[in-house]
């Protein structure tokens, strides 16, 4: 997965919140923050520190030369050994290259500032949600718990603001993007309040980890 952040506003990051996104991994790629998941490796995360989930569930679909194929773990089944195959995730199209070890190694590009704006699109919707900037507390009734990451600061926070992406990282929507919506480009504006968090079993009220 390739998360990035083009509404990201890196020049305005003090030096300790540029220390940290580049401790999560974040870095720059032609002047856009950029981030890259391994999804097989964080599934293994989830699993080892309390995210794993009980409910039944897939991270969606892509075609594989034209044939859709389910992602399980990060991973899909391929009926093929050409060097090359065509994946379409969405509505992105690429040629993907056989690695050494006869895999073949997808990376999806997701625009994190998209989702995050798609997101706050469905929570001005919700009741009982605070504002921008407003900093909740354990117990808060929250729309989607993507700032209730390690370095969080507990706030919601809009797209532009480095430390919204701070926040995001190994929240409850940042392991809940990768174990249920790896096919598509938001998360939780269908699904009931804070339902990446029901998913892993934890709570749907704000909480900290």
């Amino acid at each position: 997965m390739k998360y990035t952040a083009e509404d990201m506003d890196w020049k305005s990051a003090t030096n300790k919140q540029k220390e940290i996104l580049k401790e999560q991994g974040w870095k720059l790629e032609n002047g856009i923050p950029v981030l890259y998941v391994s999804v097989p490796e964080e599934l293994e995360y989830n699993q080892k520190h309390g995210h794993d989930h009980s409910h039944e569930g897939h991270q969606g679909t892509l075609q594989v030369n034209g044939v859709e194929k389910d992602i399980h773990n990060g991973t899909f089944d391929v009926d093929s050994n050409n060097e090359t195959i065509k994946i379409m995730v969405g509505e992105e199209k690429n040629e993907v290259k056989k690695q050494e070890d006869g895999t073949y190694q997808v990376i999806v590009e997701k625009n994190l500032s998209q989702m995050f704006e798609n997101m706050d699109k469905k929570q001005k919707e919700a009741v009982g949600t605070l504002g921008y900037g407003d900093t909740y507390y354990p117990g808060d009734w929250v729309h989607c718990n993507r700032f209730n990451g390690p370095n969080s600061d507990d706030r919601h926070l809009r797209k532009w603001n480095p430390q919204a992406y701070i926040n995001f990282y190994k929240s409850d929507c940042y392991h809940g993007a990768l174990m249920y919506c790896t096919d598509h480009n938001s998360c939780n504006i269908n699904e009931r309040p804070a339902y990446c968090s029901y998913m892993q079993n934890h709570s749907v009220l704000y909480h900290r980890h």
